[in-house]
């Protein structure tokens, strides 16, 4: 692993927010981990893996933006506060453009909630004029959502979640990248990696380990 000045913030950046949110300890690196697989899965270049895992693992970057009433709000958030989270792709973006060595990830860190049927956020992007990033981390990000158990509801088993996102194929989610993920799960048999899990966690042994760099 490269350990440089751009890895030490990103790490500070992810482990930052992760402390606000008991509930959501460890996202940024499952998610990370969840991309990764995703985009080994559908034969994604060695170096544009590295760039989606990182942009994954600082995706929400962004919610360090956010007040602490509304990112940890116990129960349902009403339109107004919705709106507010809505505005984190765009904060998450402003603090990495701040820093050096992150502009690879800049797009797909500001759209990782766009739907690929163009009814997602910020901008109502559609298809693949959204970036493949953000697409391969749009499904990464909500399979990690549902499988997390929160305050207002339990988390979904692996096989229901996939089963969600492949409901939404099409419509909120990239096929290619829906589908991806549930080959992935079938090979092992429906279950997600424990919380914690390493980089790689749902690739074949002896794959080899990607080199984190910003």
């Amino acid at each position: 692993m490269i350990l440089n000045p751009s890895f030490g913030l990103a790490e500070a950046l992810a482990e930052a927010l992760d402390a606000r949110d008991g509930y959501t300890a460890g996202h940024s690196l499952r998610v990370a981990e969840y991309a990764e697989a995703i985009a080994r899965e559908i034969d994604v270049p060695l170096a544009e893996t590295e760039t989606i895992r990182l942009a994954a693992w600082l995706h929400d970057v962004g919610k360090i933006g956010i007040p602490d009433a509304v990112l940890l709000k116990p129960g349902p958030l009403t339109a107004e506060e919705f709106g507010l989270i809505k505005l984190h792709p765009q904060i998450g973006r402003r603090i990495l453009e701040r820093a050096h060595g992150f502009e690879s990830i800049l797009d797909a860190v500001e759209l990782h909630h766009e739907n690929y049927n163009g009814t997602g956020y910020p901008y109502g992007l559609a298809g693949e004029v959204i970036p493949l990033a953000a697409r391969v981390i749009r499904v990464a990000d909500a399979f990690d959502a549902m499988t997390t158990h929160r305050s207002y509801r339990p988390a979904f088993s692996a096989e229901t979640a996939a089963d969600v996102i492949l409901a939404g194929s099409g419509a909120d989610y990239d096929p290619k990248c829906a589908w991806a993920l549930l080959r992935i799960l079938r090979r092992h048999g429906n279950r997600a990696p424990s919380p914690g899990a390493a980089f790689g966690g749902l690739l074949p042994a002896g794959t080899p380990a990607l080199q984190l760099t910003a």
